[in-house]
């Protein structure tokens, strides 16, 4: 009940300034919204009464059941909520990567689920605060969690890491673990079935793939060590659209201190 409460004294606080009275040249009251020709995009999405969120659906953290056609991922839980607390029904806008900026600032939609913080990205798009983060991660035996607790622990030359072959991680994995026995597997193999099979002791991953795996392996779990090439994950919002950004930081960080993130983050395997 609080969080609510402090989420409708943030949408009032905003609502607020944009509607504090200042003057023309002939000394007549305008507000915010008038001087910029139309109401917010916060005042916009309240009034219509639906958020619309742009994703892609092919990610693990926004994904379409292939069986039951419905969405799901930790993004899609994250932004129900965000719509919920705000009062609004949610629409799921489909979108690729290469137009998810396009669709956004053509108004499309009002939000995306998560994205990298990239330069080039922020360039014509605000991020919010990260949601998430992410980076390079070893899968192992949940029956070795005591075994690999460092990446120095991993990075011995007893140790077989499995990596996919010509893929960013076979660089990663030879850079972070140069004194194991790198496995490079060439598809279709898969580097976590050497671990299953016991031909490798851990492999070298991205957190979502990693994530999605040991949801349906349950021998297999994230190895419980700081992830390397760490990046950042927030939601997109238009640039310019200040009071929708804000509103939406403040969210984040109300869900933050609510415990709702690492709730959600457990969840989705995205803990490290």
């Amino acid at each position: 009940m609080r969080v609510r409460f402090a989420l409708a004294a943030v949408v009032a606080a905003l609502l607020l300034s944009c509607a504090e009275p200042a003057h023309d040249s002939t000394g007549t009251a305008v507000t915010a919204a008038q001087r910029l020709g139309e109401q917010s995009s916060l005042q916009r999405i309240l009034e219509r009464g639906v958020l619309r969120v742009g994703t892609t659906g092919d990610f693990s953290m926004s994904f379409i059941d292939p069986e039951t056609g419905e969405r799901g991922g930790y993004d899609i839980e994250l932004t129900r909520k965000l719509a919920e607390d705000m009062g609004v029904d949610i629409e799921y806008v489909p979108t690729e990567w290469p137009t998810l900026v396009s669709g956004l600032t053509a108004g499309r939609y009002d939000i995306t689920t998560g994205a990298s913080f990239n330069p080039g990205r922020a360039r014509t798009a605000s991020y919010t605060v990260p949601i998430a983060r992410a980076g390079t991660v070893a899968i192992i035996r949940r029956a070795d969690a005591d075994r690999f607790r460092s990446w120095e622990a991993i990075n011995r030359p007893e140790v077989r890491v499995a990596t996919r072959h010509g893929s960013v991680f076979e660089d990663h994995a030879r850079h972070i673990t140069p004194d194991a026995q790198i496995l490079a597997v060439a598809a279709p193999a898969t580097e976590h079935e050497e671990v299953l099979a016991r031909r490798a002791d851990a492999a070298i991953t991205s957190l979502f793939d990693a994530a999605a795996l040991v949801r349906d392996q349950g021998s297999l779990q994230i190895a419980p060590v700081e992830p390397r090439n760490t990046t950042y994950i927030g939601i997109l919002v238009p640039q310019g659209h200040h009071e929708l950004r804000s509103f939406i930081d403040a969210w984040i960080r109300a869900q933050e201190y609510s415990g709702f993130i690492d709730e959600l983050t457990e969840r989705w395997n995205l803990a490290f």
